[in-house]
């Protein structure tokens, strides 16, 4: 890895753990029924966890995903609430030194509500199309950090090649290091 200066390979390794995350929701474990703690999908908002970092409330994405197919109306709600909820670089700027040494909390909780957003579309793959708008929307944003763009581009490019579409040049779209990183993570719906 010749080159790489701290901040990309601190940006390669966060990257690598929203991976992970999305690793584990999109594979639940063999024998999870749609009830069970391994397949439900749970978001975390920031203000929904007590200080034991136990979850306070049950987020309308468990409870879609997990009991009954969701409506269009309802997808668009949960992505529009996701996207609104991404953290910003002026978010990521008021954390303490401490709380950046590691992963951030408001990345991790990031990266696990995108993979909510994901699980819905590879559920009901009636929602592929507003999928793509979704993830376009979140890689477009210039204020939200480049590893959740990333992961916004390969969601959103795995998708389009997943629904047939022709390849696009997403890179006049993004900007060259947000593609650097989307490249790093796995292709495949």
């Amino acid at each position: 890895m010749k080159g790489l200066s701290f901040k990309s390979l601190a940006v390669l390794v966060g990257l690598s753990f929203l991976v992970v995350i999305l690793v584990k929701i999109l594979n639940p474990k063999e024998g999870a029924t749609p009830s069970s703690p391994e397949s439900a999908v749970e978001s975390v908002p920031a203000d929904s966890v007590a200080p034991g970092g136990e979850n306070k409330e049950s987020s309308k994405v468990q409870e879609t995903s997990a009991t009954k197919k969701a409506t269009e109306h309802e997808f668009l709600d949960v992505s529009e609430r996701v996207l609104a909820g991404l953290p910003t670089f002026a978010d990521i700027k008021g954390l303490k030194n401490e709380d950046v040494h590691a992963m951030p909390a408001v990345l991790r909780e990031a990266g696990v509500k995108l993979g909510e957003v994901s699980q819905l579309i590879h559920d009901q793959p009636e929602f592929s199309r507003a999928g793509l708008d979704f993830y376009r929307s979140c890689f477009e944003r210039d204020d939200v950090p480049e590893q959740l763009r990333a992961l916004c581009v390969a969601n959103f490019r795995n998708l389009n090649a997943h629904i047939g579409n022709r390849d696009l040049d997403l890179g006049s779209m993004v900007p060259s290091n947000v593609m650097e990183l989307s490249n790093v993570i796995p292709r495949g719906w």
